[in-house]
């Protein structure tokens, strides 16, 4: 297996060859990965601070970042209780049939426009994906996490850090601890699974009509399609969807959190507030990130989403 290595100190750009995964660990700082239409790959470092980055070719594999032993959940408890000031801003420019790792521990991480596997991690960073295909993990301790704009199957899960999810989101598995949860489908899930303790839930699908419910919400607040159950055994809801075709359900276990699950309207979609400090580099050109917008915040350019948080639910974010 050929490989090739780069130890970066400053800002420098790197071009490889085709390869079909990329694995990108960041400690501080910010790092996008964003689809081009070139066959290789670009690595565009704009600034560092601290001990230099790494940029490894191994066969069809690119790792970019910092390599402590134990793998990708190694990388994450290494740095569990990072103090240091490793801090680099990254771009990468990907085709979209690469398969993309990206974990980072304070710092903030964008996928966009991928057609492949993605994965990303967070202590406590911000991490966004948008606009991509296929199947997507999550994993977060305190950051917020959103995937927008998502076709296919998403598993997330959190300790604390608030997860939000949009698209045609066919399979969604979540687990939660006190991380507020949004989804909101353009269309029908198979099946939608979400576990939380004390956080709010909020859920929304097109057709509530066309699906199985199997809701539990022991002290919180339950309302499905804008009417309120109290008072049921242990909190349970159950009901079979009158136009459910067979297994396509919706179930949530709730401890202490609220529990909405709204009808959704295509004319009037969610918003979605935007984590601070994401987006694209701030020097970047405004053409530089084709149909993902330009750097946000800049004057005269429509963001990817909107400031604030839904109308309506249980939590106002």
């Amino acid at each position: 297996m050929a490989t090739e290595s780069w130890t970066v100190t400053g800002p420098q750009t790197i071009d490889v060859g085709p390869v079909s995964r990329l694995d990108a660990n960041l400690l501080n700082g910010r790092i996008d990965v964003v689809v081009h239409d070139e066959p290789g790959v670009r690595v565009e470092i704009h600034s560092i601070e601290g001990r230099p980055l790494e940029v490894r070719l191994e066969g069809d594999r690119l790792r970019v970042g910092y390599s402590p032993t134990g793998g990708w959940q190694g990388f994450l408890d290494s740095f569990r209780n990072y103090r240091g000031k490793d801090r680099a801003d990254v771009y990468v420019g990907v085709p979209a049939h690469v398969a993309v790792k990206l974990a980072t521990v304070r710092g903030d991480g964008l996928v966009a426009g991928t057609h492949a596997k993605v994965s990303v991690a967070t202590v406590g960073g911000s991490v966004m994906t948008t606009q991509t295909t296929g199947a997507v993990r999550v994993d977060t301790v305190s950051g917020e996490v959103t995937v927008r704009d998502h076709v296919g199957t998403l598993v997330m899960d959190s300790v604390s850090g608030d997860l939000t999810a949009s698209g045609a989101l066919s399979d969604v598995k979540l687990n939660t601890v006190s991380g507020n949860v949004t989804l909101d489908s353009s269309s029908t899930p198979d099946s939608m699974n979400v576990n939380a303790v004390s956080a709010d839930v909020l859920v929304r699908v097109p057709e509530p009509d066309a699906l199985d419910y199997a809701l539990r919400c022991v002290s919180g607040r339950l309302v499905v399609d804008g009417v309120e159950h109290r008072g049921t055994p242990g909190g349970a809801y159950r009901q079979g969807g009158p136009a459910a075709a067979p297994g396509k359900r919706l179930q949530v276990n709730s401890v202490s959190g609220n529990v909405t699950v709204l009808r959704g309207d295509p004319e009037q979609p969610v918003t979605w507030g935007a984590p601070t400090g994401h987006g694209v580099p701030d020097d970047a050109p405004t053409d530089a990130y084709p149909g993902y917008g330009a750097p946000w915040g800049t004057a005269g350019v429509q963001a990817p989403w909107t400031a604030g948080g839904p109308a309506d639910g249980p939590a106002d974010r």
